[in-house]
């Protein structure tokens, strides 16, 4: 767990963290998965940055920075803090900033830590060399007293650190799950082996002494797993981040969330999806006040929420499928049944976005987990699914994607309920947008037939409302 609370106090004015008058938001997302060393490269950082993102924007944080893999090295990671902590950041400035890649326990240089270690994050850059002394040295990581010394320099009060990595384990870091999560049955720790006693290499050092004072009035952090914990990536994202995206999805109907509350739902999500030894509890530290502080989630009740955004953009990136049997409106209750013109042998995936900006794969599901289908007309539900698809709350403009592609896709094994007993999950977005990398660089959305195609689209938008009478937001 990343620890930054470690300078002698002194009295600050504590702002609110929910998005106060005229400040500035500054977000930077780190992910790093792609390292120099193949040994330790690890899976679905990609679709961590994307969820992150995604999180980012709920949270108010428009427009992050973003360092993914080789962008991410010790100088490009430290610039880029001392940018969104420092130099940009004004005193009522909210600044968020996000990690996922690996972690390491090293040897505590200043004698600020209990356990003589202090925490690193090893950028995508890092190297252990041999010191020509028997010995070892680290390069290329970042350690927690370099972050902390940022934040006590930070003008910023409202400053947010996700950190999904794990600063210890086993040397084999290859880990066979006891059962599914996000799909996968086999997943990597995020934490590299390094020599507790290896010797660091500073170059490029942020400042040579701290500020004196204290950062933990001005920060939250959200880590991962504890000290002597392993946070887990798999190839469809990494189970704390996904944990955070349920927290975000549960309390959109509110309307607000705090720190706490994301830390909370992260854990009982990692918690009913991992088993034995393989459970992690997120942790939460920093300031006792922004740990309960209401953060406003952005509106989504009209449309162009990040998941909203993000599956348009992959509907418009596709040449066109054509849905029909789609009203323009809906009452509480009233099914929906929907065709789609196959227009030839494929995987198909049907996804909702709803009001609150939240996803439902309508297609495949629990009764029809087989989502590879025949050229010609599909009606959904299929009469393998023993349930009807109804409208109902929270009411607003929603949208149905249809996705038909040829090679096999399945959002429904990367689902973030893919253990759960409910019929209808929630996909990992991720996926879908590579999808229209696989295709010819047109934006048409016109439904003719294109043969260097190999996946197709059509996104339809229609409104559900409490009733015939009432308004539908």
């Amino acid at each position: 767990m990343l620890n930054l609370a470690r300078f002698v106090a002194v009295p600050l004015m504590l702002a609110a963290f929910g998005s106060p008058a005229l400040a500035a938001d500054r977000a930077l997302i780190i992910g790093i998965g792609n390292y120099s060393s193949p040994d330790a490269r690890l899976p679905g950082i990609d679709k961590d940055v994307a969820q992150a993102s995604d999180i980012a924007n709920r949270l108010g944080f428009a427009n992050p920075v973003v360092l993914v893999d080789q962008q991410a090295t010790r100088r490009g990671i430290l610039t880029a803090l001392k940018a969104a902590l420092i130099e940009n950041a004004g005193a009522s400035d909210r600044v968020f900033i996000y990690f996922s890649g690996h972690g390491a326990p090293v040897f505590d240089l200043n004698g600020d830590e209990t356990d003589s270690q202090d925490e690193a994050l090893l950028a995508a850059d890092f190297q252990i060399l041999a010191d020509g002394q028997g010995g070892t040295q680290l390069r290329g990581a970042v350690i927690d007293d370099e972050i902390g010394d940022l934040i006590t320099k930070s003008p910023s009060r409202n400053i947010m650190l996700v950190i999904d990595a794990c600063h210890s384990g086993t040397v084999d870091r290859s880990i066979r799950l006891g059962r599914p999560l996000l799909g996968e049955s086999q997943a990597v720790a995020k934490y590299f082996p390094v020599a507790k006693d290896a010797k660091l290499d500073r170059s490029f050092v942020v400042s040579e002494n701290g500020s004196g004072n204290d950062a933990s009035d001005r920060y939250v952090a959200l880590n991962a797993a504890g000290d002597h914990e392993q946070a887990i990536a798999t190839p469809n994202g990494s189970a704390f981040t996904v944990g955070l995206a349920q927290a975000i999805k549960e309390k959109s109907a509110s309307g607000t969330v705090t720190p706490a509350e994301m830390v909370s739902i992260a854990s009982d999500y990692v918690h009913s999806r991992l088993s034995g030894n393989q459970r992690f509890t997120p942790q939460i530290q920093g300031s006792a006040q922004l740990r309960q502080q209401g953060i406003r989630l952005t509106s989504t009740s009209n449309g162009g929420g990040p998941n909203w955004r993000r599956v348009e953009e992959v509907a418009r990136g596709l040449p066109g499928l054509a849905i029909t049997n789609v009203k323009d409106r809906y009452v509480e209750g009233e099914p929906l049944e929907i065709e789609i013109d196959v227009r030839e042998s494929g995987y198909l995936n049907v996804i909702n976005v709803g009001p609150d900006d939240a996803t439902t794969l309508l297609f495949p599901n629990a009764f029809n987990p087989d989502n590879r289908v025949e050229a010609g007309k599909l009606r959904l539900p299929t009469p393998q699914m023993k349930f009807n698809l109804t409208a109902q709350a929270p009411f607003g403009k929603s949208m149905i994607l249809a996705i038909l592609t040829r090679k096999p896709v399945n959002l429904a094994q990367s689902a973030t309920d893919a253990n759960s007993s409910a019929a209808l999950n929630s996909p990992a977005l991720g996926t879908i947008t590579s999808l229209s990398s696989d295709v010819s660089s047109s934006r048409s959305f016109a439904a003719t037939p294109r043969s260097d195609a190999s996946a197709w689209a059509a996104k339809i938008e229609t409104l559900v409302c409490r009733s015939a009478a009432e308004p539908c937001q």
